[in-house]
């Protein structure tokens, strides 16, 4: 939850994810958009060298997530966009055939 933004990597984190998950189980993902990423290339090279394991890298939504997911073989079994009237939050829940 709330952490997919946070990977440096996405792909490569949800390919160990997949790895990880077994033929049949689920994997939800959540996180935000609209964080507000308004930082200069000199702040966003300070926090990425600083001592945060986890920076916020990116300001995706579900659509990359759910592009990433389906390529990897995973079935997308729901999908929660941002838009008005919802929360800033995001979800995609998969399943492992």
């Amino acid at each position: 939850l709330r952490s997919w933004n946070h990977f440096h990597d996405p792909d490569k984190a949800m390919a160990a994810l997949v790895r990880a998950l077994r033929v049949g189980g689920t994997l939800t993902v959540v996180d935000n958009v609209a964080f507000g990423l308004v930082r200069t290339r000199e702040q966003a090279t300070r926090a990425e060298g600083g001592p945060a394991e986890f920076e916020h890298y990116r300001n995706d939504d579900a659509k990359r997530a759910v592009e990433i997911g389906e390529r990897l073989g995973l079935m997308m079994i729901e999908r929660r966009d941002v838009a008005k009237g919802t929360s800033n939050q995001w979800l995609v829940r998969f399943r492992r055939f």
